[in-house]
């Protein structure tokens, strides 16, 4: 079972920069393994997980196109919106719905700020959803 951070932002000034604010509860990193998540919100289909932005068609590392996926039902949105159409990929061989890649393998990944910067998403971010595994530090 997955564990999810919630953690409010209380400390920063709501007139710094997107980056700024999410930086205090997210870690940017290169790593396409990463498992940090960036959520749009709740899923508004299962009510159980989180609506987190992957960055797919990566050319040079940087993404042609992003999705919104719920991390439970495996909903899909072409665009940071949750409350519009979704779509489902095949369970068996999830596959991206706008070049047919794979979902979870080869040139996607779940964004990193720069990846929602890119895409112009970064409005639609809710920093409080933010999912970080727990460190394996001790």
């Amino acid at each position: 079972m997955r564990k999810r951070h919630f953690e409010n932002q209380f400390s920063v000034a709501p007139s710094e920069s997107f980056r700024s604010c999410l930086e205090v509860n997210s870690v940017t990193h290169p790593d396409s393994n990463s498992d940090v998540r960036h959520s749009v919100g709740s899923c508004p289909i299962c009510e159980q997980g989180l609506c987190s932005i992957r960055a797919c068609g990566l050319v040079d590392d940087k993404p042609s196109h992003g999705l919104v996926v719920c991390d439970e039902c495996e909903a899909i949105w072409l665009q940071p919106n949750i409350q519009g159409v979704h779509i489902y990929a095949d369970a068996e061989t999830p596959k991206c719905p706008i070049d047919q890649s794979p979902l979870y393998q080869g040139n996607n990944r779940w964004a990193t700020l720069d990846d929602i910067d890119r895409l112009g998403w970064s409005d639609a971010v809710n920093p409080d959803l933010t999912y970080q595994p727990e460190s394996d530090d001790s």
